[in-house]
């Protein structure tokens, strides 16, 4: 009998430990999501600051770069 209730304990522990690991993962991958949204804005940044530089004007407006004039 106390072999039978360990099982069935062990069994829901694995089972809640599966769900913590699926949500730590879930909002790992939101970060990630996160974090490349912010890198493509960095990228975003960097060629318009080189464009700037290099040509006295930006090279790259994108659609989402609200900080220059339409040209």
């Amino acid at each position: 009998m106390g072999g039978i209730i360990f099982l069935i304990r062990r069994v829901f522990t694995n089972q809640q430990e599966i769900e913590l690991l699926k949500a730590d993962l879930r909002a790992r991958e939101k970060q990630r999501e996160e974090d490349r949204e912010q890198t493509a804005e960095i990228k975003r940044s960097v060629d318009r600051i080189e464009g700037w530089i290099v040509d006295g004007k930006p090279t790259v407006v994108h659609h989402t770069d609200r900080t220059l004039p339409p040209r």
